[in-house]
């Protein structure tokens, strides 16, 4: 009866190390989001240093279950430590983010426009100013592949690229591009902002696109109510740069 007893207390215990040593699916998960929010609650008191630490602490790890995950790390790792004042390394944390994303999804992929721009203002705030222009002009060559040349956001962020190359003494590209921000028709009738993409998002709005064309749409969703502080639709709330694909049908 003893050694009943005993034999079955083993294999309980022999099962409870299994379990302890293989967590499963959802334990895992579990751990993630408990660290994910144990960062924020350090970071919501003001010590951003131990809310980086444990983040990079989960990344090295591999606690993530996909890009998608990874790039959400990083995007927080690169928030704190601009909280924190550390420009530099918040814009670089951005440019690994920009590499992931690329190697996923592209290298012209939509979703780099916003992560270009966090790193040239990151960049920016930091002083600096040639490699906050650089970064913003990739986020140019992303947008004027999928903007109409008279959209807004175009004008705002060519407005921005002259007086930055203007503060930094490029005196002709400021003008250019000055030039280029405020005469809508001349922006309309360079060929660099009328991309093929552009084109085609045009026509389907004047229903010129053929029956049997289909347009792939991009919806932007959140998964944190966290304002960002940006105006721009896929970065007004923190995780808005996560978005579903669909494919509508143009008439």
């Amino acid at each position: 009866m003893t050694y009943s007893i005993l034999r079955t207390s083993l294999v309980l215990a022999f099962v409870f190390l299994l379990n302890a040593i293989v967590p499963d699916a959802k334990a895992v998960e579990l751990s993630e989001i408990m660290q994910v929010n144990r960062a924020r609650t350090l970071a919501a008191k003001g010590d951003y240093t131990s809310a980086i630490s444990v983040i990079e602490d989960q990344i090295r790890k591999g606690e993530f279950d996909d890009s998608e995950e990874l790039a959400a790390l990083l995007t927080d790792v690169a928030d704190y430590l601009i909280r924190a004042g550390r420009f530099a390394e918040g814009a670089e944390t951005y440019v690994t983010l920009a590499e992931t994303v690329a190697q996923t999804k592209g290298v012209n992929s939509p979703e780099l426009s916003p992560i270009f721009e966090n790193a040239a203002n990151a960049f920016q705030r930091g002083d600096s100013l040639i490699h906050a222009i650089d970064y913003l002009n990739r986020t140019l060559e992303i947008d004027r592949r999928y903007l109409p040349c008279d959209s807004q956001a175009l004008m705002q962020l060519l407005s921005r690229l002259a007086d930055l190359n203007g503060e930094v003494g490029r005196g002709d590209e400021a003008n250019r591009l000055r030039s280029l921000a405020e005469d809508e028709n001349a922006r309309c009738a360079n060929k660099d902002f009328n991309s093929p993409v552009t084109k085609t998002i045009i026509d389907s709005r004047e229903r010129k696109a053929p029956k049997d064309s289909f347009t792939q749409l991009s919806v932007y969703y959140a998964t944190d109510r966290a304002r960002t502080g940006s105006t721009r639709p896929d970065t007004f709330l923190r995780w808005a740069a996560r978005k579903a694909r669909v494919w509508a049908y143009s008439i």
